[in-house]
């Protein structure tokens, strides 16, 4: 596979013989009152040279050639001080099969056009331009964990991305929601009849719509407000960035986009700033824990340090067992008898007084002195379970298993109630698989039969199914998980996986994909088999898709100040948009992969994955702009959308609440049996 630039300034393509051509079209100036001016290309002294009229004067040159990748450094001469925008679309001829397209952290093929009914963008190929389901997008690049936008299609991935920023000029706007700097963006429009067009554009612009939050609210912009970022002010100096180039064979299909999103790490990967050590960080998170997320009256770990959810504690997902494994990991790593002894408490309250009997499950949510089927989720009606029938989940009921076993084999298989919880669990979920290999997603709370199987969150079960296995020998545990494993890598071959967290509206997500990076771990330690490998590897590229690579510049405080690193960090889904810790869960299961395979780029991912983390939490009181020292929001918003209903800055600030949930996942990635190399 090669690539090069013609004459004409066209990216080639080339693979034996063969060549597909993505065309370099006209470069388009976008003015304020919505005009559009094409140029054309010309090749001037091997350098790439646009005249944009009146406006600017356009120079790419090529600072890197490999084999597979291109990278250039772009410098815009700025004449006016009139606003504008410059595209750079990019165009290939529409064929019968339709492309894969992915903008890593924000849309992965359709985005669940077929059955979300969230307000994010969805991708209607060859339809009509409109929103929320439409077939033409711009937005920030910022928006992307990699700044770009792939393709997989005629056996070929390509992929084209921008530096986030041009540099040379920032703004100085007094508006908290305008940005700092002049953002760059990215195109997709599959419009057209008989092409398609990906592309970068220089300055940015939303389009349809700036998707920004879930709810409407008067305090924050509308979706229709702040969709535009001008090059503006900027006359007589020379702004600049870099773009990148890469393509490659896709015989593996869609999951090919992993080699783009290798590569393009390769070229831009920028380290998280270390801002605490690895001990430092276990003991003021779970001090934090013990003192301010920990309900002792009734044995639960809180939802959240409000009014509201210190009274609510869940059993698993945003509490529950994924504080609680954590917690006893950390407590034993660190002897500390407090830790191990709210562990305990917790995870017995579970396993006594959270089992539905008719269902032979867990009830999800501890409120009002009982436990209930459904949590925070189904008291919102914007969610999941929301209504009068609630029902089991598979996320829920399928981590706090996975999670019990794992809590009973690090305590040397002392506690058979934990197994016995987990055991049942697993058992209701197994005569539910059907013929596929697919766990049911949500259960009847009467009976305990399975109600609805659209969606990933039910492959928590498969870690727990292979664990069980190994804990218990019965081949009904291993042959269950062989089975789910095999039938839930088929949605990693069609590039979306939806339907985990409660509060997305099936949009696709990060999450999901964390139980499945654990079952491809807990079947190779029991089987040996290298195929859980290879399905590991297409895994890890989905979550390191999420997974920013570089660190992202700010507008506003408290991240801006604070010089915060992205990097590391993963975004949680394309319907709740900010980077959250969620992804440290898998600090083992990268770990293994590196040990498996030797493999330099997982443990450089391995090594963002854990620094990013202990850079989450106040180290004093306050340091975020809230809380208590060891405290850490779930939310950190890294562009110009904000997800909750009511103030705060974005691009830059912070959701201003605890959530014991979220330092839990950061408390396990230092509890993991990883060297102190991956913390330093």
């Amino acid at each position: 596979m090669g690539i090069g630039v013609t004459d004409k300034g066209n990216i080639e393509f080339t693979k034996n013989e063969l060549q597909y051509i993505v065309t370099r079209n006209n470069a388009v100036i976008t003015t304020i009152d919505g005009s559009k001016h094409e140029f054309p290309f010309i090749i001037k002294n091997d350098t790439l040279f646009c005249s944009l009229g009146s406006f600017a004067n356009y120079t790419e040159q090529i600072i890197s050639d490999n084999n597979n990748s291109i990278k250039s450094k772009v410098q815009l001469e700025v004449l006016s001080d009139e606003p504008f925008m410059l595209t750079l679309p990019f165009s290939f001829p529409k064929t019968l099969a339709i492309p894969y397209f992915q903008i890593p952290g924000y849309l992965y093929g359709t985005n669940n056009i077929h059955s979300s009914d969230g307000k994010q963008f969805k991708l209607n190929y060859a339809g009509p331009i409109d929103y929320p389901n439409g077939s033409k997008l711009l937005t920030r690049a910022d928006r992307s964990t990699h700044n770009g936008i792939i393709t997989v299609h005629n056996n070929v991935v390509c992929m084209i991305a921008i530096g986030e920023k041009l540099n040379g000029h920032q703004h100085s706007f007094d508006n908290e929601w305008m940005p700092r700097f002049i953002y760059n963006g990215l195109l997709l429009d599959t419009s057209a009849p008989d092409v398609d067009y990906i592309g970068v554009t220089l300055g940015f612009q939303h389009f349809p719509k700036r998707y920004g939050h879930v709810w409407q609210d008067p305090q924050t912009p509308s979706m229709v407000e702040y969709t535009q970022g001008w090059i503006e002010g900027c006359k007589g100096k020379t702004l600049t960035t870099e773009i990148f180039y890469f393509a490659d064979s896709a015989n593996e299909g869609i999951p090919a986009y992993g080699k783009a999103i290798r590569e393009h790490y390769k070229h831009y990967h920028q380290s998280p700033l270390v801002r605490a050590s690895r001990s430092d960080a276990m003991e003021n998170i779970a001090e934090a824990i013990l003192k301010d997320g920990w309900n002792d009256e009734h044995s639960f770990f809180i939802q959240s340090s409000d009014d509201y959810g210190r009274v609510r504690g869940d059993a698993a997902w945003t509490g529950g067992m994924q504080v609680a494994y954590p917690m006893l990991k950390a407590g034993l790593k660190m002897q500390h008898p407090r830790a191990i002894d709210n562990a305990h408490r917790f995870i017995t309250n579970l396993c006594t007084n959270a089992i539905n009997k008719d269902a032979q499950l867990l009830f999800e949510e501890y409120r009002e002195g009982d436990w209930h089927v459904t949590g925070w989720w189904g008291l919102r009606q914007d969610c999941f379970n929301w209504g009068d029938k609630p029902l089991h989940s598979a996320y829920v009921n399928g981590q706090a298993a996975y999670y019990l076993l794992k809590s009973y084999e690090c305590t040397n298989k002392k506690h058979l109630a934990w197994l016995n919880t987990a055991q049942m669990v697993v058992n209701t979920a197994i005569k539910s698989q059907n013929e596929v290999g697919a766990y049911a997603r949500f259960f009847d709370p009467n009976t305990g039969t399975a109600v609805d199987y659209n969606g990933f969150q039910s492959c928590w079960f498969t870690p727990a199914a292979a664990l069980l296995y190994t804990l218990t020998g019965d081949e009904k545990y291993l042959a269950s998980a062989q089975k789910a494993a095999d039938h839930y890598i088929t949605w990693h071959q069609k590039g979306e996986l939806y339907g985990t967290p409660m509060d997305t509206h099936d949009a696709v997500d990060e999450e999901g994909n964390l139980a499945f990076l654990a079952a491809c771990t807990e079947l190779h330690k029991v089987t040996n088999n290298p195929k859980y490998i290879e399905y590991a590897r297409v895994g890890m590229d989905y979550e390191f898709s999420w997974k920013f690579g570089y660190n992202t510049a700010f507008t506003n405080n408290p991240l801006r100040d604070l010089n915060w690193s992205s990097s590391g960090g993963s975004i949680t889904s394309s319907h709740n948009i900010h980077i959250h810790q969620m992804g440290n869960l898998a600090a083992a299961d990268i770990y293994y992969l590196y040990q498996q395979t030797g493999d330099e780029y997982y443990a450089k991912r391995l090594k963002d994955t854990c620094i990013w983390g202990n850079g989450t939490y106040n180290r004093f009181d306050g340091e975020f702009g809230f809380g208590l020292q060891g405290q850490t929001t779930e939310q950190f918003f890294h562009t110009d959308a904000i997800l909750l209903p009511w103030w705060r800055p974005w691009d830059g600030g912070v959701w201003e609440a605890y959530l014991p949930w979220a330092p839990g996942c950061v408390l396990l990635s230092n509890a993991e049996e990883i060297p102190d190399c991956f913390f330093e």
